[in-house]
């Protein structure tokens, strides 16, 4: 699902109707897989942390 909307560039609602799930289902899964993804780039030192968030991405591991 993220690489059919952020690399191949698939609509939200396409992949709603081909999935037959919900528009905000797939939009929460879609923000879970950032902010998992951010935080992993960050941990790995190839993102910056963020300035307002916690140094100590720890969190987002016992989350998952």
């Amino acid at each position: 699902m993220f690489t059919a909307i952020v690399v191949d560039g698939v609509p939200l609602d396409a992949l709603v109707a081909q999935l037959g799930s919900s528009r905000n289902a797939i939009y929460k899964t879609m923000f879970d897989a950032r902010r998992k993804l951010r935080a992993a780039l960050a941990a790995n030192g190839y993102l910056a942390a963020p300035a307002d968030g916690p140094a100590d991405l720890d969190w987002v591991r016992r989350s998952s």
